[in-house]
């Protein structure tokens, strides 16, 4: 076990470092941890700012552990030449106080920096609400993160409504402050989207007599023919047997014999299953003659959409189907050939003009550029907000953490503590939150504590 010169004090049955000065917080990077009160802990069971938090969790699982719980001591105590206002626990952070060189020095600059924005150059001091304002006002600009873009980040009206589309077309990537933002890759993928979506709706332009013979009807016609494709299909053959031999056109019609007409359901299901109408030998389906009801308005369908506007008066027969298919062949290739994108959802001439202003790509480009420089400006404020927070609120959490201190004195509060639980008639003075409580009974039953 490494040698410290932590000081411990003896509380009920176990020992527990004293942790009140900077040297104790360097005591506990070589504590064995084992002597440690807890070896991890959930965020969401600390009473602690969760930027705090979030900053000491470097795996961004959730949960502390004590490695990096020292990590951040360590960071802190190589940025700091003065741990006074770290000892009291303070939310304002002296320049004086910083170390000349390596993290200090870094973080000087970034604060001198900070103050000048502030219409403070030459202070003494920065608080930590000082340093989120300007945090907030970065974030606002649009360019906290390296190769990322917000919408806000767009200095003229027009560039902003282009990364909106661009983040339509291309998907957003996601940023730390949660909002949409575009990169080089979404940036590239929209535009490949868009030119192809503005190459497919100008094929069937340049070629509308054959592409689309019925114009914005075509489709329509279409969907008339596929929706009864099947049963036309049936049909012809049954009639083509009937042709064959006469005799079996008595038994082209299903027997009902076995089925109940009166139930609504099965007689739902006799007329689905029957053909289009009865077979004749020369295989002509006549629309204005008896037809089967329940097909009775998509034969109707096929001759006023397709049939009548691209054939004429044509009796409904296999040759006609087919020449009917041939004069679609050319829409249904079409159709089939169209990209899947987003950018249909948005007005063809808006996606035209926007691959036709080059300028506005090239102003995308020039942001996600600047965000690169942005981001290192943007870390030193995160990591100067980091050093306060952490300057803040160390000892307290290593005396819920490393020890149990504030826990055994009745004068403070333990920040895994979450104040009292009343339960028939008694008050429990230890309530703690548990955020998983299959998981906590499963560690009770092996403990002897709770």
């Amino acid at each position: 076990m490494a040698t410290t010169d932590l000081r411990f004090v003896r509380l009920g049955r176990g020992w527990h470092p004293e942790l009140t000065r900077a040297a104790d917080l360097r005591g506990l990077l070589t504590l064995d941890p084992a002597l440690w009160a807890a070896n991890a802990a959930p965020l969401s069971t600390l009473r602690m700012d969760p930027v705090f938090l979030k900053g000491l969790d470097t795996d961004g699982d959730g949960r502390l552990r004590i490695d990096e719980v020292q990590e951040g001591i360590r960071w802190t105590l190589d940025a700091l030449a003065d741990t006074a206002d770290l000892e009291l626990g303070r939310d304002a952070l002296r320049l004086a106080a910083l170390k000349k060189d390596g993290e200090g020095g870094r973080l000087q600059a970034v604060a001198e920096r900070a103050l000048t924005r502030l219409g403070r150059p030459g202070a003494a001091e920065l608080t930590l609400a000082e340093v989120r304002a300007v945090r907030a006002e970065e974030e606002a600009r649009g360019l906290s993160e390296a190769g990322l873009a917000l919408v806000s980040a767009a200095e003229d009206a027009a560039l902003r409504a282009f990364i909106e589309r661009v983040i339509v077309i291309g998907g957003a990537e996601a940023h730390p402050t949660g909002q949409p933002a575009v990169s080089a890759a979404s940036l590239d993928r929209a535009l490949a989207e868009a030119a192809a979506w503005v190459a497919w709706v100008d094929a069937g332009i340049a070629d509308a007599a054959t592409v689309l013979p019925l114009g914005d009807s075509t489709e329509d016609a279409l969907a008339a023919l596929e929706a009864i494709s099947d049963k036309l299909h049936q049909y012809f053959l049954i009639c083509d047997a009937v042709a064959l031999d006469p005799a079996l056109a008595a038994r082209s019609w299903p027997d009902g014999a076995g089925a109940d007409l009166l139930d609504p359901v099965a007689a739902t299901a006799f007329l689905a299953r029957a053909p289009l109408a009865r077979p004749r030998p020369d295989g002509v389906l006549d629309p204005t003659g008896p037809i089967n009801p329940a097909w009775a308005e998509a034969v109707a369908a096929l001759a006023q959409r397709a049939f009548a506007p691209l054939l004429g008066e044509t009796p409904i027969t296999r040759v006609t189907v087919k020449a009917l298919r041939a004069k679609l062949a050319a829409f249904v290739a079409w159709r089939a050939a169209r990209p899947t994108t987003k950018a249909a959802e948005l007005p063809i001439d808006i996606v035209r003009a926007d691959l036709a202003d080059t300028a506005l790509a090239a102003g995308v480009r020039e942001l996600l550029q600047r965000s690169h420089d942005a981001a290192v400006a943007f870390d030193g404020i995160v990591s100067l907000e980091r050093l306060i927070l952490n300057q803040q609120n160390l000892l307290r959490l290593v005396n819920s953490f490393a020890a149990n201190l504030d826990l055994y004195d009745t004068g403070r509060t333990a920040q895994f503590e979450e104040g009292t639980l009343v339960v028939d008639g008694r008050r429990f003075s230890l309530a703690v939150r548990v955020p998983d409580r299959a998981r906590h009974e499963a560690f009770c039953k092996r403990g002897t504590l709770l």
